[in-house]
């Protein structure tokens, strides 16, 4: 058996109804987006349907998890362990299937943030687990709108979205997050 039937086969005994129908959702729509986009497809439903394998372990278990797959994290990380299940998910992932493609472990250690080192298949990632079906912030206008862009240029324009959001709730986007924003803002010549 190939590791997406494993995923299948193992992921609704793992996640919640809820938490598994999105991992499914956001596997749809990532393969949707990688057609769109002309990125490798298998990649991209591997990643998406483990991208929250760890999600709703108990907190100490994401935590070690990370530590696991990260060696060390940084007090950002410390102060945001929801955004932990990433790395966490990455290492269960690597130990229990065995994966060790790292275009797959990126996409899914990095999909709450972006990060600089995501290629097609993670940056395609990052985008569906945002913009995917299911997600009440955006409606079916908004996607069509953001798939007229790059992909690039749909990345910056959610890292955008997710900076003016958390400026809102007076919190800053992850470290990750900018390093990947202002990157991609000098790539497009966008004034901060």
């Amino acid at each position: 058996m190939g590791l997406e039937q494993d995923l299948l086969s193992d992921g609704p005994g793992f996640l919640s109804r809820r938490r598994w129908d999105h991992c499914l959702r956001t596997a749809d729509y990532a393969v949707f987006m990688a057609h769109h986009f002309s990125i490798d497809p298998e990649k991209v439903r591997l990643s998406a349907l483990a991208h929250d394998l760890a999600r709703e372990q108990r907190a100490e278990t994401i935590l070690e998890w990370a530590l696991l797959d990260q060696d060390e994290l940084s007090p950002f990380h410390f102060s945001h362990p929801v955004l932990l299940h990433g790395f966490a998910s990455a290492w269960y992932l690597r130990k229990h299937y065995g994966q060790d493609d790292p275009s797959i472990l990126n996409a899914v250690r990095y999909h709450t943030t972006g990060h600089p080192v995501l290629d097609g298949p993670g940056l395609i990632v990052f985008a569906a687990d945002y913009m995917e079906p299911g997600r009440s912030h955006l409606t079916d206008l908004d996607r069509d709108e953001l798939l007229t862009l790059s992909l690039e240029g749909l990345v910056l324009s959610i890292l955008d979205s997710m900076n003016l959001y958390l400026l809102r709730k007076k919190a800053d986007l992850a470290p990750d997050s900018r390093e990947l924003y202002q990157i991609l803002k000098k790539r497009y010549n966008v004034c901060p």
